[in-house]
């Protein structure tokens, strides 16, 4: 039996599925959502009253009358396939493409077809939307490329303008720096006039501790030879009274002055002291080149325990440049001017021979024993005597340096090394080493010091190049440091 609905129950069923679909839809404004909802409406209404005019039966899957409506359509049980297409087609009130819609089959044909005629307009405004974009897109470039090149016109000038506010401020920071030196240098001024008076008096003080010690190092040098003469004398006062008390015929001393040697007469010792004032360079240098051989002293822990001997003084830049140290030495040297400059200088020096001064001095009491161009000068038996005489002073542990010239480098060699007449012959470093370690000394190393200035060198790479850098212009001195 066939169920009629009623116009207003269809309608609330299809008011309330659209507000559900509403609810699930993006949100929108209130006015658009109510005006979209009426016109829904007003569609379901027209359908609703044909529904209930027709009184279809059974259940309907699709509502052709209304196809732009997307709502399932509740099952009925009124009216056959036929005749609900039939009321859809006649229903009063709806256009005709919606009639020829509801036609079975052809309204699908002509929904079809008319999407396919759609087609290229569809394509078409695709493919001017696209056109739109790429348009876009190169006007976009363009502007970039615009902006770039805007950007890079106004880059120097950015720099420029970096670079002169960083000369502001490393000036304005100079400036400030400098102001702040000057008002503490005049805030400590006055405390520095107050304090000029004992800092003189502190620098004079030590100065003259310096001198003192030095001095008293001289003295017990002294004492220690006097001590040796004493002995010697009364030795020889034995001898001359059992020979006078034997029966022998006394003893007469002459009485004569000691004649001046003929080393003295020709001033020897002042040439040699206007000879290295003229060809070694200026003390300044020498003490520069001699700073090298202060951390050797310091690996030995040769401080103000460690007494340093110096055998072929000279002028005393290594004396001077030891007490510059704190390190206690003492200078000898057979040349009396020389000794008597460094005296002048407030440095321990005294007039002896280097070897009978080594070998009266206590075995291992000495820290250190040095020479600077000095073993040149000996005969080869005399330089056996001096390592012997430094070995026997020096301590455990104690230091020997000796620097001579370098006969490596074939202009020292052949010309430089005959600028000291007195030079005998040079020694070869591995000869000077071996010494060394014959003698007795644990250990020997060779230190190569001074090697021409670059622009003596040649500046090429080649085999010839580098010969030529190593045998003329490499080292022109080197020092052999042994320990005992």
């Amino acid at each position: 039996m066939n169920k009629k609905i009623s116009p207003e129950a269809n309608t609330k069923q299809a008011e309330q599925r659209l507000l559900e679909k509403a609810s699930s839809m993006p949100r929108v404004d209130a006015s658009t959502q109510a005006v979209n909802v009426d016109r829904y409406l007003g569609e379901v209404v027209s359908m609703a009253s044909v529904q209930a005019h027709v009184h279809v039966p059974g259940p309907l899957p699709f509502s052709a009358a209304a196809p732009d409506l997307h709502v399932k359509q509740e099952p009925t049980e009124s009216g056959s396939y036929i005749s609900r297409r039939l009321a859809a087609i006649f229903q009063p009130g709806i256009g005709f493409k919606q009639r020829l819609r509801a036609i079975p089959l052809l309204g699908y044909a002509i929904s079809v077809v008319t999407h396919v005629l759609r087609a290229p307009l569809m394509r078409q405004q695709h493919e001017l939307r696209i056109q739109t974009i790429e348009s876009l897109r190169a006007q976009v470039e363009q502007l970039n490329a615009v902006l770039n090149q805007r950007i890079s016109a106004l880059e120097p000038a950015l720099q420029k303008t970096a670079q002169l506010s960083d000369e502001n401020f490393s000036a304005l920071a100079h400036r400030m720096q400098q102001l702040e030196q000057i008002n503490t240098e005049t805030r400590l001024h006055p405390l520095e006039m107050l304090n000029i008076g004992h800092r003189l008096m502190k620098l004079e003080q030590t100065e003259a501790e310096r001198k003192l010690r030095q001095f008293s190092q001289l003295l017990q040098f002294s004492e220690r030879e006097n001590l040796q003469l004493r002995a010697q004398l009364h030795e020889l006062s034995s001898q001359v009274h059992a020979l006078t008390h034997g029966g022998q015929q006394a003893l007469f001393l002459s009485s004569a002055p000691v004649a001046t040697s003929k080393k003295d007469e020709l001033g020897v010792d002042a040439f040699f002291k206007d000879f290295e004032d003229a060809f070694r360079g200026s003390k300044d240098e020498i003490k520069q080149r001699l700073k090298v051989y202060l951390p050797y002293l310091q690996s030995a822990q040769i401080g103000s325990a460690g007494q340093v001997i110096d055998v072929g003084c000279g002028r005393g830049e290594w004396l001077e440049l030891l007490a510059e140290n704190q390190i206690p030495a003492l200078g000898v040297d057979l040349n009396l001017a020389k000794v008597e400059s460094c005296i002048e200088q407030g440095l321990a020096a005294k007039v002896a021979d280097a070897i009978s001064f080594l070998q009266q001095q206590e075995a291992g009491s000495v820290a250190a024993v040095t020479g600077f161009h000095l073993i040149e000068h000996l005969p080869f038996e005399t330089m056996l005597a001096l390592f012997d005489a430094a070995l026997h002073a020096l301590r455990p542990g104690g230091v020997l340096i000796f620097e001579t010239p370098n006969p490596e480098n074939l202009l020292v060699g052949a010309c430089n090394f005959y600028f000291d007449p007195t030079h005998l012959h040079p020694i070869v470093p591995a000869v000077a080493q071996f010494i060394a370690t014959q003698r007795g000394f644990a250990e020997a190393e060779i230190l190569r010091l001074h090697p021409y200035p670059d622009d003596h060198r040649t500046t090429g790479n080649s085999d010839v190049d580098v010969a030529i850098n190593r045998y003329f212009f490499g080292p022109q001195d080197y020092a052999l440091i042994a320990r005992k």
